[in-house]
């Protein structure tokens, strides 16, 4: 009876000692399922917990949040909230996670409680026992819509300027922030001969002459610094190295920490604008040699015919086998080349001139004028 009591009695003791075993760890158990579930709450993605049936045994606040359904009213239960367009990917993702692959940002697409379709990306892999069974899942899902609203207004935005800069009359050339072509557009190929594939990812410093780098390198440091820039001129060669002359204007262009990422650069060509401008500065030279051609025949032409009358009386005077005869019809021949070069002076219609000596240029008379033209012709 003795021998009873005392098996009882150490039988209780250690049923007593298994109890506060288990107590603890069923304390400790708490504590880390708590802790679990705190730092499941905090994760500002929606994080939903699934049974091998796909049942819902736990989910965050923040899906909630973004989808609107709360645990109690998905406790153990499916979530119906799979577009039928998506259901296949969703079935052989599911198969491939409870084959034992984790999948990383699984992009598509979920209704939320009141029927709006946000675009997710998804995350997910399987979680076991302490027998190191599967017993369940853990997805991820996070929204991208606005991310993906974004993106596309981003795109629609490239593809205006893209068109708008396709459309341009001007050459546009566009450089990442080491000075290599990322576009230009077809006005810069059909003025610089080169096609973007030519010169893609390469830098244009050949096309600079030598006598331009000053202004250019102005203008590079002007745009490393941020700098806008308008109306330079200045020169560039095309692929076969013709001289273009060209008006150019730049900034840069920034993402969104506003870093500066390259320039955008537009290269007006002036050649007929130039063409004009020298054709302004001819006429006004032109204005110039007709004033002063108008004022000498008008000083020359009345004291030469005076010149030439008398010399005819003369002649008339003189005996033809005199040595004055001659000498006198030499001044004749000589006033008649001053009444000539008077007349060609009344006939300039253009500015012509040659060279004359030490460098220095002289209005070309015979090329100037009409005159001559016609006598050519």
């Amino acid at each position: 009876m003795e021998s009873q009591k005392k098996s009882i009695s150490q039988l209780t003791h250690q049923l007593q000692k298994y109890k506060t075993i288990c107590n603890e760890t069923q304390k400790t158990l708490n504590e880390y399922r708590n802790r679990f579930f705190s730092a499941t709450d905090a994760v500002p993605d929606p994080v939903v917990f699934y049974d091998l049936t796909g049942h819902v045994t736990y989910l965050n606040p923040a899906f909630t949040k973004v989808f609107g359904w709360k645990l109690y009213e998905l406790l153990n239960k499916k979530i119906d909230f799979v577009p039928k367009e998506y259901l296949e990917e969703t079935t052989q993702a599911l198969k491939r996670v409870l084959a034992g692959e984790i999948i990383h940002s699984f992009e598509t697409r979920r209704y939320t409680k009141t029927g709006n379709l946000l675009d997710i990306l998804l995350s997910c892999a399987t979680y076991t026992d302490d027998k190191g069974e599967t017993v369940g899942s853990t997805v991820i899902y996070r929204d991208v819509t606005e991310k993906k609203k974004i993106e596309a207004k981003l795109l629609e935005s490239e593809e205006r300027y893209r068109s708008a800069m396709e459309a341009a009359a001007d050459p546009i050339i566009v450089y990442d922030n080491e000075g290599r072509v990322i576009y230009f557009n077809p006005a810069f190929s059909r003025v610089f001969k080169w096609s973007l594939s030519e010169r893609i990812n390469r830098k244009m410093d050949d096309f600079v002459p030598e006598a331009n780098w000053s202004e250019t390198k102005k203008m590079i440091d002007m745009v490393i610094v941020g700098e806008f820039f308008s109306g330079i001129e200045t020169a560039r060669y095309d692929k076969y190295r013709n001289i273009i002359p060209v008006s150019i204007s730049g900034s840069t262009y920034k993402d969104k920490q506003n870093r500066v990422m390259g320039s955008v650069i537009s290269l007006q060509d002036i050649t007929e604008r130039k063409k004009a401008e020298e054709a302004v500065k001819q006429e006004e030279k032109l204005k110039g040699v007709l004033e002063m051609a108008g004022a000498v025949c008008h000083e020359l032409s009345q004291p030469a015919m005076i010149i030439d009358g008398y010399i005819a009386i003369l002649l008339m005077s003189i005996e033809k086998d005199s040595p004055l005869f001659e000498k006198i019809d030499k001044i004749r021949v000589q006033v008649e080349r001053i009444a000539e070069l008077t007349q060609k002076l009344m006939n300039i219609t253009k500015y012509e001139t040659r060279e004359y000596s030490k460098g220095k240029t002289i209005v070309d008379i015979d090329k100037a004028s009409s005159e001559n033209e016609m006598s050519a012709s």
